[in-house]
């Protein structure tokens, strides 16, 4: 008896050093890793059922802070080139030209508040290690402030845009989905964005996600679920100034949320139904079987999902004709709204961008060009979203490039992916690098199904 007593004491000595007392005494490494890859990005793992949500952002600030010197410098530089862009490149508008820190800081506080409790947890446990007070652009630190900014950034400023398309069923040679996706972002703040790639794989059991975006960010920009379900944002302005009513929310959480407790595609679509939001966008979504856009123009109220076969607006509802899409087992989109129904944004009165009248049009040239003779495969996805123009006028959106990289934004992220297999690849701006790629560096992220383990 006493052999079995000590046996059994043994055993619980083990489960608690390994275990921790219900992880409460875990380290911040038990909770989360942060690993260098390729010396393109980060691996970031963390255990949503080994903590609270708090302590995980906590844990995963003080292995950024352990691990990545400079990490402080290159968000504050991010932040800042972002602020200086605003004030003049994007809208020469006297509105802007003392647009600041405290702006920001008013945008983000009142959008915080809707903000899923567990997600500000999160931020508040990142806050409790990068707790400065001082909110001054260019010091390189980190305030409250500023880690508050960096998560909310595409519901506080405007500094993007990006391309995304999908084959499926009778288009590809599986006839399942095959994503492509652009991230673009302004040159000036290349170097600091393309020192903070990061895949996090957030294991959860059944709701456990992967996203793809920046270090310490905990929003979804890209990203997709154990059941196969991927989304991504893209902007989708329109000619009004930014202001806040009250009761907006922040639609890179709320993907997040929606990838995170949704199963189907339907369901993740459905999340942001007769939400209030402070920027009109699109989310684009897929799964193993077809893919679709779900376009939010906040000020119709409109908020509809684009199929591949949906009736698109006319050429008398729009500045600039929006080209038919004659692909049932295909779909693009671009920095615009298509339906019927949306505001109009081909061209406007002061923010006018000719960049995606052509790219549409590239996408169904490309179509036309594979669906010919071919089904589309991964490398010939690679390829659609890797065209970078005319030989002699290359990398310019408004001549119809898919792969940006000679004019005022390029291409800092890109995804393929299979959502059968899950097989992905990423093409990551190279930090060292400060001009833009000028074609995509992919490699394998993902060769299977992540969530097996």
């Amino acid at each position: 008896m006493g052999k079995v007593k000590a046996a059994f004491v043994l055993i619980a000595i083990v489960l608690f050093a390994t275990m921790g007392w219900c992880g409460s005494s875990s380290g911040a490494a038990d909770i989360v890793t942060v690993q260098r890859m390729n010396n393109l990005y980060y691996k970031v793992d963390i255990n949503m059922l080994s903590a609270s949500h708090y302590k995980i952002g906590h844990s995963l600030a003080l292995q950024i802070k352990k691990g990545v010197p400079d990490y402080e410098q290159q968000v504050d530089a991010g932040l800042k080139a972002m602020v200086d862009l605003m004030r003049g490149s994007i809208a020469p508008l006297p509105y802007f030209n003392d647009f600041g820190i405290k702006d920001l800081v008013k945008r983000a506080k009142d959008i915080f508040t809707n903000v899923p409790k567990e997600y500000q947890d999160e931020i508040r446990g990142m806050q409790s290690v990068f707790s400065s007070t001082d909110d001054t652009l260019g010091n390189g630190k980190l305030s409250q402030n500023k880690i508050l900014i960096y998560n909310l950034a595409p519901d506080v400023m405007r500094v993007m845009s990006c391309s995304a398309s999908a084959a499926f069923g009778s288009m590809t040679v599986s006839g399942k989905t095959i994503v492509g996706r652009n991230l673009e972002w302004y040159d000036k703040t290349l170097p600091n964005m393309a020192a903070m790639h990061a895949v996090v794989q957030i294991h959860n059991g059944r709701n456990s996600v992967v996203l793809f975006g920046f270090l310490g960010q905990m929003i979804a920009i890209s990203g997709f679920n154990a059941s196969r379900v991927f989304g991504a944002i893209l902007d989708s302005p329109v000619d009004r100034i930014y202001s806040l009513r009250g009761g907006e929310r922040s639609y890179p959480m709320d993907l997040r949320y929606a990838l995170e407790n949704q199963t189907t595609l339907q369901g993740v679509a459905d999340t942001f139904s007769g939400k209030s939001y402070a920027y009109d966008f699109n989310i684009f979504l897929a799964d193993a079987k077809t893919s679709s856009v779900l376009e939010v123009d906040i000020h119709k109220p409109f908020c509809g999902l684009r199929t591949s076969t949906s009736k698109l607006k006319s050429k008398e509802e729009t500045k600039v004709e929006i080209l038919p899409w004659n692909f049932p087992d295909a779909i693009a989109c671009v920095n615009w709204f298509t339906l019927k129904g949306t505001s109009d944004n081909t061209g406007g009165e002061w923010w006018t961008w000719d960049g995606n009248a052509p790219r549409w049009s590239t996408f169904i040239d490309l179509y036309k060009q594979y669906s010919g003779h071919s089904k589309i495969t991964m490398d010939a996805m690679k390829a659609i979203m890797g065209y970078n123009g005319s030989w002699w006028k290359t990398g310019c959106a408004k001549y119809g490039a898919i792969w940006r990289y000679n004019d005022d934004e390029s291409e800092v992220q890109a995804i393929v992916m299979d959502m059968d297999t899950l097989e992905t690849w990423v093409s990551f701006q190279p930090p060292s690098q400060h001009d833009p790629l000028q074609s995509p560096n992919y490699i394998q992220v993902f060769s299977s199904n992540p969530f097996k383990n």
